[in-house]
């Protein structure tokens, strides 16, 4: 802990701080509760195969800005991504 508050007392533009996270979206809607008469079967036509899209973000611990990429997976080509789109600002 010691390490990271001291990282953010320093943070600067020659040595930023961010905070950093990815997250999965599914594109496919959920099923969720629903009613029927009694004997009587609702048709839930669903898409098959889930979809999903993934986001990985930075947030700048000194000024609040946010960047962000998306991929089509969450892994660390998708982090590499985002720290070139960082490196390129």
């Amino acid at each position: 802990m010691v390490a990271i508050h001291k990282a953010l007392n320093e943070c600067s533009a020659e040595h930023p701080v961010f905070y950093e996270d990815e997250v999965d979206i599914h594109l496919n809607p959920k099923i969720g509760a629903g009613w029927q008469l009694r004997g009587q079967q609702k048709r839930v036509v669903t898409p098959g195969q889930n979809e999903k899209y993934s986001l990985a973000g930075a947030l700048h611990c000194g000024t609040g800005k946010v960047s962000y990429v998306g991929g089509n997976s969450k892994s660390s080509v998708l982090f590499i991504k985002l720290l070139k789109q960082r490196k390129a600002m």
